[in-house]
């Protein structure tokens, strides 16, 4: 047998291979009964993946006293965000738009700035869950949830906290345990500290730190 025979059986004998380009094809429409030639196999077109989008500023909004603040430095840093909460946010009061598609030439140096709302269900943490579910490894969430900003750090994304704190991988297994204690002495019929009141300056640390993580 010749070398041209042997290369014959050999593209014949493969299904993956063309008899004629020996090129993959797909075997699942590889048949006997196809009429039609078959069509070049790319495993590719079969991956039912969206395209990477670009960063996204979540705000869980309930009791959160800077998302005003959130929303300015979103605006000049072109950053879209999601309002997330199980009470409806009245955007008109921060004069921003409410999607996207409002967002749309509304102003050239604001480009790629939006705003959404998430409406979630009430419960404990249908917000931390809604916001978690969504998240990329380059978005920021704003929250003075511990539980919901370890979920963050766990998922590649950047938690802040609205008084301008960064939560940080090396400290938040701490915290958990120190809220952990503390709700345990609460339970059991004791007090614990609650948290100090808001000021002007936790709300220029928040304005400035928020502003670092957007670059």
């Amino acid at each position: 047998m010749n070398k041209e025979n042997v290369s014959q059986m050999a593209a014949f004998d493969n299904p993956l291979l063309r008899n004629d380009e020996k090129k993959p094809v797909n075997p699942s429409k590889n048949t006997p009964e196809d009429s039609e030639p078959d069509e070049e196999y790319d495993m590719w077109d079969e991956e039912d993946t969206a395209p990477p989008r670009g960063r996204v500023l979540f705000i869980d909004a309930d009791a959160c006293p800077v998302t005003s603040v959130a929303l300015a430095c979103a605006r000049d840093a072109c950053t879209p965000v999601v309002i997330v909460g199980n009470t409806t946010q009245n955007l008109e009061r921060h004069g921003d738009p409410r999607s996207r598609e409002k967002a749309r030439g509304r102003d050239a140096s604001h480009d790629g700035f939006w705003v959404d709302v998430l409406d979630v269900s009430i419960g404990a943490d249908s917000a931390d869950f809604a916001i978690v579910e969504r998240l990329l490894p380059n978005d920021i969430v704003v929250t003075q949830d511990i539980g919901l900003a370890s979920m963050v750090l766990g998922r590649g994304a950047a938690a802040i906290g609205v008084r301008g704190r960064v939560y940080d991988k090396a400290t938040i297994d701490m915290q958990l345990f120190i809220r952990h204690e503390e709700k345990k002495v609460r339970r059991a019929g004791g007090r614990t500290r609650g948290p100090a009141a808001f000021t002007s300056e936790d709300r220029a640390r928040f304005k400035r730190n928020l502003t670092e993580l957007l670059r």
